[in-house]
């Protein structure tokens, strides 16, 4: 059997018993958790692996445009919110894409962050481990705690969605962008740390 198609059944396997764990229940109350094998889309491909929260109504709102944008007269629509997710999509050389979507509305900007890259698995055997598997939940948690209407993060949720988005590589506006601001962030440190040694060595010489 093929790495990616033993992933499928140790994927639902373990992300089924991820979903099941007390703090995920202040999310599946609300939106529906699932466990997708060979994709959300009815499991028609076995090169895709879905975990996510589905969608939930969240209010009322009136849509006077069309699709291409064109006006039409005002009709009331529900608004709905669909929760993170994560893709595991097997690329044509083998490696395994492994993408993280945050929760969006209807009314959310088209030029968001679309998905953040976790990681790009050369060996899809490296999947088929459940700590690793662990580290892709937690990142997918956080993701809905801080991009969800309902995820009141905390102070250390919202650092640890600071790292995500700056240290990852990440899909906006139609292309894949490098992590620059954590490079820029890392020269502001040692600068930073350089300009306290100094200071702390002129101190002592003194």
């Amino acid at each position: 059997m093929k790495a990616f198609d033993a992933f499928q059944f140790f994927g639902q396997f373990t992300f089924n018993r991820f979903f099941k764990q007390d703090k995920a229940n202040r999310f599946n109350d609300q939106y529906k958790a699932v466990v997708a094998p060979q994709g959300r889309d009815g499991g028609s491909s076995r090169y895709r692996f879905d975990a996510f929260w589905g969608s939930r109504p969240y209010d009322m709102g009136v849509v006077s445009r069309d699709i291409d944008g064109n006006l039409v007269a005002p009709t009331c629509v529900t608004l709905s919110e669909s929760g993170a997710s994560l893709r595991y999509l097997q690329l044509d050389n083998g490696s395994v894409d492994v993408r993280l979507y945050p929760a969006r509305t209807d009314t959310d900007r088209a030029d968001s962050v679309q998905f953040i890259r976790l990681g790009l698995y050369k060996n899809p055997r490296m999947l088929l481990n459940s700590t690793i598997l662990r580290k892709h939940w937690d990142a997918m948690y956080t993701v809905m705690e801080n991009t969800s209407i309902l995820g009141s993060p905390s102070l250390v949720s919202q650092a640890k969605m600071f790292w995500l988005l700056h240290g990852k590589v990440y899909y906006k506006d139609g292309s894949l962008r490098a992590p620059r601001d954590l490079v820029y962030l890392k020269k502001v440190l040692n600068y930073v740390s350089t300009i306290v040694f100094c200071a702390m060595t002129l101190k002592v010489v003194l």
